[in-house]
């Protein structure tokens, strides 16, 4: 039978009575010693999309994270982790395979993940794992007719919602899929939040609304300062016709859609103002036929207001985290499991007049938080470091480490109990055609070079004497890093040939993610 120092010793009448195979019982760890038994760890990784690490780490008070502050008070903190790129699929890439995304050869959202590229919930499944998620955004759906992303990786994984799922619906899912688990293997969990993801919801009525009409006459007056998507059945006669939204405010139409049955009507776009915005849709036939119309709308705000829907945000998401922490010790999993809270990136809100991620590799969207919660009786207490440089690709290797289970094949990253961390260098990247240009960046604790491969050009920003990195000294300092030049131009070279074609990507998923901002 197998026996890991770390395993945890499971409560009292829990699963120890459940009968399993003889085989089973040694793939899932179990070890019987008299009348008590052992199993690892169940391990919950949650995931907020677009969370930036000052979120957390909050020294002005602009955030309020009641529920992670807890939790971080009853784990470890991090002062310094890192996505290595500021796309959601790509950067989950990255931590499921502990591989740079250069490496996994998903660069953009939208691509297709390699069927041999080892995923960490898969490997531990191999090991008696039982591996659940729950996502929230339309990045981590499966792309039709492609290969099936990350839903390989899982027994199980969640993807009832269209496009964008909001916390209040993506708890209840976790719920319902915590109940599915019979506790009979460890469990694996990954759930995803996207709530600070764009648009902004105020989270309050604004009273800003687009009224949408057809031909002149109203079809429906629709919020726009939370996400609304408003569908209905209308009759709608052969020939042309005029779709208007209008509203005294400035907003987006995310989703248009109208369908006749399976057939979605042709629908050509008029130039915008902002605050209006019209189409003419185009339908055959001899008579009056019932039309399925979606539509999704959200309003703009100002920069000046960008920050305080944000907050809001993140307010909002951190109540959910919270919920989710309550519901985990409510069903007795608190105590004893690995808890992994981070983001999949960050997000500008006004530096170097930017809001946004995808387009820059700046800490605003590529620093993340980290908060790791170790099961209570594991013996690696006390030996995980706050101050340490922690990038995604490590965080993979220090779940196996805690389960007690062996690396994942091919990983890159160190498990943060590793000793011989060395000099950590952080590699960061961002990918045409969701990012306007191929850009890398190298940087350790002090200095970071960042390459733009489209321009040949190199930025260099010292990160103790400019954290904001507004003063490029490259011209002046470049020749303290001339080895991580010649790494960024042998890297911005590979990544010309990985540029996703324009097949790759099914059409409705590249409309989902022109909803999300993507590639616009």
């Amino acid at each position: 039978m197998l026996c890991y120092p770390n395993a945890v010793f499971l409560r009292a009448s829990s699963f120890a009575c459940r009968r399993l195979p003889l085989l089973a019982l040694a793939c899932a760890g179990f070890l019987a010693c008299g009348e008590a038994v052992q199993r690892r760890p169940d391990v919950f990784l949650i995931v907020v999309d677009t969370l930036r690490a000052d979120a957390i780490l909050d020294p002005d008070g602009e955030f309020s994270t009641p529920a992670l502050d807890r939790l971080a008070a009853e784990g470890v903190l991090f002062e310094t982790a890192f996505a290595h790129a500021p796309m959601t699929l790509p950067s989950h890439m990255s931590l499921f395979s502990s591989r740079l995304p250069l490496e996994t050869g998903v660069v953009c959202n939208g691509q297709p993940v390699p069927e041999d590229l080892p995923l960490l919930p898969a490997w531990m499944g191999q090991f008696g794992y039982e591996s659940r998620g729950v996502t929230s955004l339309a990045t981590l759906l499966p792309i039709s007719g492609q290969a099936p992303s990350l839903v390989r990786a899982f027994d199980d994984y969640d993807t009832d919602y269209w496009n964008i799922d909001p916390a209040e619906r993506v708890l209840s899912r976790i719920q319902k899929s915590l109940d599915v688990w019979d506790g009979s293997r460890p469990l694996f969990f990954f759930g995803h939040f996207c709530d600070p993801h764009e648009p902004y919801d105020s989270h309050q009525d604004t009273g800003r609304t687009v009224q949408v009409t057809i031909d002149g006459i109203e079809l429906a007056t629709i919020p726009s300062e939370n996400m609304t998507v408003w569908e209905d059945t209308i009759s709608l006669p052969p020939g042309r016709h005029e779709v208007e939204f209008l509203s005294r405010h400035r907003f987006k139409v995310r989703y248009f859609s109208c369908h006749e049955g399976e057939q979605k009507l042709q629908e050509t776009w008029e130039q915008a103002d902002g605050k209006r915005q019209s189409l003419w849709l185009e339908r055959s036939g001899d008579s009056p036929a019932d039309c399925r119309v979606k539509i999704w709308v959200n309003d703009i705000v100002s920069k000046d207001v960008v920050r305080e829907r944000y907050a809001a945000e993140v307010e909002h998401a951190d109540r959910y985290v919270g919920k989710v922490i309550q519901e985990l010790k409510q069903r007795d999993l608190y105590d004893d499991s690995l808890i992994l809270f981070t983001s999949d990136h960050g997000e500008a809100l006004g530096e170097r007049n930017h809001v946004g991620h995808v387009q820059n590799l700046t800490h605003d969207q590529i620093a993340v938080p980290l908060i790791i919660k170790l099961p209570r009786h594991s013996s690696l207490r006390g030996r995980l470091d706050p101050g340490r440089l922690v990038r995604h690709i490590d965080l993979a290797p220090t779940i196996l480490d805690i389960a007690g289970l062996p690396a994942l094949p091919g990983q890159k990253g160190l498990s943060l109990f590793s000793e011989d961390s060395g000099q950590l260098v952080h590699l960061a990247e961002t990918h045409k055609p969701e990012a306007k240009k191929d850009k890398l960046a190298l940087f350790d604790g002090r200095l970071k070079l960042i390459y733009t491969v489209d321009d040949d050009l190199f930025r260099m920003f010292d990160l103790l004497a400019d954290p904001e990195e507004e003063d490029d000294i490259f011209p002046i300092r470049g020749s303290e890093r001339v080895e991580w030049q010649a790494q960024l131009r042998s890297l911005g070279a590979i990544a010309v040939n990985l540029t996703r074609r324009d097949g790759d990507v099914d059409p409705e998923l590249e409309i989902q993610l022109k909803a999300l901002g993507y590639g616009e």
